[in-house]
């Protein structure tokens, strides 16, 4: 969390009328940042800022070099390699999100959905190893110059793939 600025007035506000940065974040299987987007206003929505990165536009485009899709064990047809997101983002070939609707309790969207939220944790996780590693994220971060923030979330995030990799690969 970011203390707002005393001389910003409107820009970094959000919907709720308190006051945000967006951070835009891609993480692994193994809770390892593979992208990081941050310093967009609060008031821009969660899936229109990722519509508006470099990676998803490379991501649509197939410019990523993507594993070829793949059957998934007992299964023959390949599907794609997907990124597992919130409602904010739309659905496509690349992204899976939740159904929005109210499901009954046993009904297979909801099992889905279920199994959806459980694979978002591991983002969840990233961002607690990385307060763990760090305690400048377990408060509000108390200086004026959005910039310095970026910097800090960035340094920290390479940071903490330099300690994930170390101790993956000794």
């Amino acid at each position: 969390m970011l203390q707002r600025p005393e001389n910003i007035v409107g820009k970094f506000y959000n919907y709720k009328g308190t006051g945000s940065i967006i951070l835009t974040v891609i993480v692994d299987a193994h809770c390892c940042f593979i992208y990081i987007k941050i310093g967009c206003h609060g008031r821009i929505s969660d899936g229109g800022v990722f519509r508006n990165t470099e990676f998803y536009t490379e991501l649509e485009n197939n410019d990523l070099y993507l594993p070829q899709d793949e059957a998934l064990p007992g299964q023959i047809i390949p599907v794609p390699y997907m990124l597992v997101a919130d409602d904010a983002c739309s659905l496509t070939i690349h992204t899976m999100n939740p159904y929005a609707t109210d499901l009954n309790k046993g009904s297979p969207k909801r099992l889905f959905n279920y199994r959806l939220s459980r694979a978002r944790r591991i983002m969840e996780n990233a961002f607690w190893l990385l307060a763990s590693l760090f305690r400048i994220f377990r408060n509000p971060i108390e200086i004026k110059v959005e910039s310095t923030v970026v910097d800090i979330f960035l340094t920290c995030g390479l940071l903490s793939q330099l300690s994930s990799f170390a101790t993956r690969f000794g």
